[in-house]
């Protein structure tokens, strides 16, 4: 007993001041359990290579009730944690980048992503990465640049694996990502439209 009192104090105090959370193959239960411990400092997290998709839900939940000041952020959805992806975008209002790793069911769940980052997503996001963007219709994903363009939003910089966009739609500031090997965030980003003057 006496010993898991003091790995709690550990853990407390390891990560109470941390302000960017960085991880790579390690499970959401450790992740919840870092960020539930930071004392609300955390502005950047970034999340790769988890297999635990049924702890995607009190993943999403923590984010909101635990980093209010969050600027850059891994989450995970699927069809049932759309919910969770409104009260980050309600609470999380300082929110630059989002990278959106998704295991929707269907496309009815991605187009409803989409009109979530329209309709509520803070001010301030303008950075955006999708893992997999196929899964979205073409005709919404049209809709969703009209919509942002719109709503007075920044220019927005989708960030995705593939050409899928680039030879399907005429999209302005689309940047090529390199997943695995390329960190979105801090990636120098350059317009297509500045590609096509030179």
């Amino acid at each position: 007993m006496e010993s898991k009192c003091i790995l709690k104090h550990v853990i407390h105090l390891n990560y109470y001041n941390l302000q960017v959370l960085d991880l790579v193959e390690v499970s959401l239960d450790i992740a919840i359990n870092i960020i539930q411990n930071t004392n609300g400092n955390l502005w950047k997290i970034k999340i790769r290579c988890h297999a635990d998709y049924d702890r995607i839900k009190e993943y999403d939940q923590t984010i909101h009730q635990y980093c209010p000041n969050i600027k850059y952020v891994t989450v995970f959805l699927n069809d049932e944690t759309l919910k969770e992806l409104e009260k980050i975008f309600i609470k999380c209002q300082h929110l630059v980048a989002i990278d959106v790793l998704e295991n929707f069911s269907s496309s009815e769940y991605a187009n409803k992503l989409l009109n979530l980052l329209v309709d509520l997503a803070p001010l301030t996001l303008y950075r955006l990465h999708i893992d997999f963007i196929t899964n979205f219709n073409r005709e919404y994903l049209k809709l969703f640049f009209t919509n942002w363009n719109r709503k007075g939003r920044k220019t927005l910089h989708l960030y995705h694996l593939c050409d899928y966009l680039r030879e399907r739609l005429v999209v302005k500031n689309i940047r090529e990502l390199e997943y695995y090997n390329d960190d979105f965030w801090n990636h120098r980003i350059t317009m297509l439209n500045d590609e096509k003057n030179d």
